[in-house]
Parts: structure tokens; sequence; C-alpha cells
């Protein structure tokens, strides 16, 4: 079903007076709400909607558009439960602009109008991306999701609000991930966009200074971290030896081929893998809206109807085995132990 059918679906449950499938009891205002008169009304409708043979899901879906007739004008909330827009493509916007400007105030070139080589903010965007990126390829379980969205929904006080943040973690989690990759790959743009633009107006001039690192060491980590780079623009990793700095000496060299460096650095260790994998969690957010997984084995909908249990047989056959001289058993004022022929002894309202 889609996303808006399960949300109808699950807002009907939250005010069913049964059980509900082990997460909450109903309170007497909700059954006040919607009546066990109610629940069979509803139930009815969606048969002479569906049909006998439907598949569970249509029924289900049938079952709260009818139910919804009748509860909404009675439930306030439940109305204002469905106008309240649990996603919005705007958010995305926002994330762009937030982190495209989060990476353009931040100073990233450090001091004044120089480089320092080891501590720009550039290779703190790159640790942090390149430890999301191997956190990714660990399994994550979902019940951390489903537990913290539950935990925010209880404090809520809202039934809907407890069994709507469990079934719908997957598809939350997802649309959480979209907003995340834009705004880290906006944020890298920022930074992109900082280091030219004050380049433009500014002379900036690079140099290294440590206590500890000598010169080979950091030639080597830099090759590493920018060989990828320099490969992609032909630009060749300038000699490091020479922008050591003494302390309180001022930096000479130019930064220009240091920027373009780091600026195709950021480009292809994260502008571009973030945002393939933001176009990843979209396709998959938008998948799951559209084929919305409502897991319809629980107790609360295989007691709404026989054709929710499509497996098994709404008839229990009672065969009486027992010795001639046993006395006589009877079952719903029938004595049993005289059938010969089979006997309806008692039916459901809901056909069982």
């Amino acid at each position: 079903m889609t996303e808006d059918e399960a949300r109808r679906v699950l807002l009907v449950q939250a005010h069913e007076p049964a059980l509900l499938s082990g997460v909450v009891r109903a309170d007497e205002s909700l059954q006040r709400q919607w009546s066990p008169e109610d629940r069979a009304w509803a139930t009815r409708q969606a048969l002479a909607a569906v049909g006998e043979k439907a598949a569970p899901e249509a029924f289900v879906v049938a079952r709260a558009g009818a139910a919804l007739q009748r509860l909404l004008p009675r439930a306030p909330q439940a109305q204002r439960w469905l106008d309240r827009r649990v996603w919005h493509p705007a958010w995305v916007v926002l994330a762009v602009v937030v982190g495209f400007i989060g990476g353009l105030v931040v100073d990233q070139l450090g001091p004044p109008q120089r480089v320092n080589l080891l501590a720009p903010a550039v290779w703190a965007v790159v640790g942090w991306n390149v430890a999301v990126y191997l956190a990714l390829l660990l399994p994550m379980p979902s019940h951390g999701l489903r537990s913290w969205l539950g935990r925010w929904a209880n404090r809520s006080g809202e039934h809907f609000a407890l069994l709507w943040s469990r079934q719908a973690a997957p598809l939350t989690g997802q649309r959480v991930a979209l907003v995340l990759h834009v705004a880290a790959a906006a944020l890298a743009l920022g930074l992109i966009a900082g280091l030219y633009l004050r380049g433009l107006v500014l002379d900036y001039r690079i140099g290294w200074e440590s206590t500890f690192i000598d010169a080979p060491l950091v030639e080597t980590a830099l090759g590493m971290l920018l060989g990828p780079a320099s490969a992609l623009t032909g630009i060749a990793i300038p000699e490091v030896a020479p922008l050591r700095l003494a302390p309180g000496a001022q930096a000479t060299a130019s930064a220009a081929p240091w920027i373009h460096l780091l600026a195709t650095t950021l480009l292809w260790v994260v502008v571009l893998p973030r945002a393939a994998l933001a176009l990843v969690a979209r396709w998959r957010a938008s998948y799951r809206a559209r084929h919305f997984s409502l897991p319809l084995d629980t107790p609360y909908f295989e007691g709404l109807h026989p054709l929710m249990r499509p497996g098994l047989s709404p008839r229990l056959r009672l065969l009486w085995a027992a010795p001639a001289d046993a006395p006589p058993l009877r079952l719903f004022g029938h004595d049993v132990t005289a059938l010969r022929e089979p006997l309806l002894l008692v039916q459901s309202d809901e056909g069982d």
C-alpha cells in the first residue's frame, strides 16, 4: 500500500477498542469514539467494496476508508494527524542552503591570508566523511531508529504516533539519510566556494609548522591524500620541505596550486559520493512511500476478518472420539456424542 493508505490504516487501528497488536490499549475516550458497532459496520462496508476474495491489503485499505467516514467527525485529533505533513521536500532545500552557508563562512584557511597545510577544515571534513562511509559499510540494526522514534512518540502521548513511528522507521531512516547526505555535500561545496572566493580578492600564502612531525612524513601523507586530486587535475604536488615555517616566520609560497588540489579532493571524496548516496536514499524513500510494507500477520489485523488469514480455514471442525460407554457431551446445546452428520454449532458475525 502507499504511505497515505498506511497512515489511514494505522489511524483506525489506534482507535480500535481491542488490544492493538501488543503495543497499546485503547482508553475509554477512544472507545467512545469508536464502538464495536462501528467496527462491524466498517468491516461490512469494506467487504461490500472489495469482495470476499480480495487481497488482505485491499481489504484493510477499504476498511480504513470506510471507518474514517465515522471516525473523523468524532475525533478532531485524528483529522489533525491526517492533515499533518510527515515529510516535505523543502527540508532538502533547507539542508542545501544551511550546509552551503556553513561551509562558506567557515574560516577554513586558518590565519588571515595564510593556509596551514596541516590544519585546514578541509581535512576535518574529509576525515569525517570517510568515517561515515566506513560506518555505512557496517550492518546497522533497524531497531535503533525504531527505538528512538518510539521514545519520541511516547512523549507525544498519542497512540497513533507510537504506531506510526514504529512502522515508518525504514521510510523515515531513508528520508533522514537523504537530508544528511545533501547537507554534507552542500557543506563541502561551501568550503570549495569559500576557498576560491577568498582567493579571488586576497593573496593567500601557504606553509606548515609542527612540533612533532618532520618534512618526509608530511610529504608522504600529503602525497597519499592529494595524489588522486593531482592525477585528476594534472597539477603536481609541490615540494613540502621548503614550506616549513620557523616560529614567527611568514609564509611566502603561493597557495594557488594547493587550493586547486584541496578543492578537487573535496569534490571527489565528499561531494560526488554524498550526491550519489543522496540519490540512492531518495529513490529508496520514494519506493518505500509507494510500496509501504505494513505487516498484516499481527493479531489485530488477523482478527478483522477471516480473509486476513488466507492460509487458514475459517472453519474449525470438531471431531468427537470416545469409548462407547462415555457419558454424553453437550456443546453449544447439542449432544455431540449423538451426531452422525456435520452440524454448524456456532458462527461469528465476521464469518468464522
